[in-house]
Parts: C-alpha cells; sequence; structure tokens
C-alpha cells in the first residue's frame, strides 16, 4: 500500500447516461460493462485499493438500481457509498449534491467511472498540500489527444492556463479525470454546472488550478473502440 499522510474519501462519478458507447453498451452503464468476467468498475476500485483511501462515493443516476445490485454482491476493502443525484446536474453538479450530503475529507478526490488509471496518487495529494492548493488535476500525456483536447501549463508554477480545442493529430497533456480538491473549493457555484467547462475555466481566472502531470497508464471506455482496447488488454 503506497504512503498518503492521511486517508482520502474519493468520489467516482458513475451516472452517465453512456450516449457514445450505446452501440455496444446495451444501456448498460459505463462503469459496469463487462470485460472478461469482470465489471470495468472492479478495475477502477482495484487501483484505488492500492492507496489508504477510506471511503469511495459513487455518485449515480442512470440504472443505479443496477449499482446497488452490484454494491449488494461485492466486498471492497474501503467505505462504499452510494449516493443517487434525483436528475442529471453536470459532474461538478453531482460533486456538490455529495458534498451537501456527507462530510468528505480534506482533501478529497474525484475520478470519472469510465476511465481507469494507473498512477501514484500519493505523490499527487503531497503535491496539493505542499503547494496549499485547494484544486489539482491530473494530467496524462498521450500521442492521440484528438478526442480529448489538450492542457497548457507553466512549468514553474505548474498553475495551469488554458484547455485547448480538440485537433486532430495532436499530442499533448489531457485532463485524465482525476482531480483533488479542498472542501471549500465549489462554495460559490450552484447545483448544475461541469467542472470542465464552468469551473476550472473559472478557477484558471482566479490563478487556483495546479496540474499534476502523471507517468501511469490513461484509458478512456467512453466510445466503443476504446472499450474494446480495454477489453483485449485486460480481459481474462
Amino acid at each position: 500500500m503506497q504512503y498518503v499522510e492521511k486517508t482520502i474519501d474519493v468520489i467516482i462519478l458513475a451516472g452517465g447516461f453512456g450516449t457514445r458507447i450505446q452501440s455496444v453498451s446495451k444501456n448498460v452503464p459505463k462503469s459496469l460493462l463487462p470485460v472478461g468476467n469482470r465489471f470495468f468498475l472492479d478495475y477502477v476500485l482495484e487501483w484505488l485499493s492500492k492507496y489508504r483511501i477510506k471511503r469511495v462515493v459513487l455518485s449515480l443516476h442512470y440504472k443505479c438500481e443496477e449499482f446497488l445490485s452490484y454494491l449488494e454482491q461485492h466486498q471492497f476493502p474501503f467505505e462504499v457509498v452510494p449516493i443517487i443525484e434525483p436528475e442529471p446536474m453536470g459532474t461538478g453538479g453531482a460533486v456538490k449534491y455529495v458534498i451537501d450530503r456527507i462530510r468528505l475529507s480534506e482533501p478529497f478526490g474525484v475520478t470519472n467511472g469510465d476511465s481507469y488509471l494507473d498512477f501514484d496518487i500519493s505523490g499527487m495529494y503531497k503535491d496539493f498540500i505542499s503547494k496549499k492548493s485547494s484544486a489539482m488535476i491530473g494530467l496524462s500525456f498521450t500521442d492521440d489527444a484528438y478526442r480529448y483536447g489538450t492542457v497548457s501549463y507553466d512549468d514553474s508554477t505548474m498553475l495551469a492556463l488554458s484547455f485547448r480545442e480538440k485537433l486532430n493529430s495532436q499530442s499533448g497533456w489531457i485532463n485524465n479525470g482525476f482531480y483533488l480538491f479542498g472542501n471549500r473549493a465549489f462554495n460559490s457555484f450552484d447545483s448544475k454546472f461541469s467542472i470542465e467547462k464552468d469551473f476550472f475555466p473559472e478557477l484558471i481566472l482566479q490563478e487556483e488550478l495546479f496540474v499534476y502531470p502523471t507517468k501511469g497508464e490513461f484509458l478512456d471506455i467512453g466510445v466503443p473502440e476504446e472499450y474494446k482496447k480495454f477489453i483485449k488488454k485486460f480481459s481474462r
């Protein structure tokens, strides 16, 4: 188990409809898509189990009953708490909904339920604390950034400068979907908003969004071809 100064909570955003992958998902929530004899969510939780995660909060909406059934049939090395949104509230709104109902660790993490990561969370945690940050975004380098757009940042301060639009055949640092936040980071935002489109641009203007470039793996199953790649790599 990797060293983290104290245990933290992590929110997994798993309430989306997964419209881009419905041709292969057949309306199964992305996090519960099969990978061999396992579920994609198993791999996300397995990664988190390498660190001192105190509690995982599953932010749910679409087909939440399938997640509740999954939780009843599995055991985990940490507490897993489902929180069900009454309606789609955007990625930021989903986090805000959790914050308003559960007292989270300081800081707490957020990750996407359709992304697999394998980097050292403890290193990011230490960097967050040392910079006295209120918000930090994990970055992954890819030669295939056209689906995501790239993130530019200041090498000396490690502050994010801009999110560049998606371009064809571009390599660079992308948002890998893992974040650390202080508990007060969302105080000025209402119930429905996007972390990526609304929250981060505001933090960039305030020079409060730090980046943490990672060296680990990043795989996103948001589209059919990437899901098939994940199956090929991990199915057993």
